[in-house]
């Protein structure tokens, strides 16, 4: 009898927790313009990276451009690297 009303409420709470609606809507928002960096920036924000024995990951954008779409980077973060690229 026990294990049975365990086995219920365990369920009741499981199924409570799921249905709840925290969380289960999820939006994308996205800038209308997002700014380039520059040419210098750029390269200043892959040295920092190599600097700090990180690789930098390069977060890029697409802009048109005289009816061509073109990348662009709107931003560079730092990620560790793989331990066989390590280099001392």
């Amino acid at each position: 009898m026990k294990k049975m009303l365990f086995v219920v409420l365990a369920t009741g709470v499981i199924v409570g927790c799921s249905s709840s609606h925290y969380g289960s809507k999820s939006e994308l928002f996205v800038e209308k313009r997002a700014q380039p960096m520059s040419r210098q920036q750029v390269i200043q924000a892959i040295q920092d990276c190599e600097v700090s024995k990180m690789r930098p990951i390069m977060i890029m954008a697409k802009r048109r451009v005289n009816d061509w779409d073109t990348d662009i980077v709107i931003d560079i973060t730092c990620a560790p690297r793989n331990p066989s690229q390590y280099h001392f």
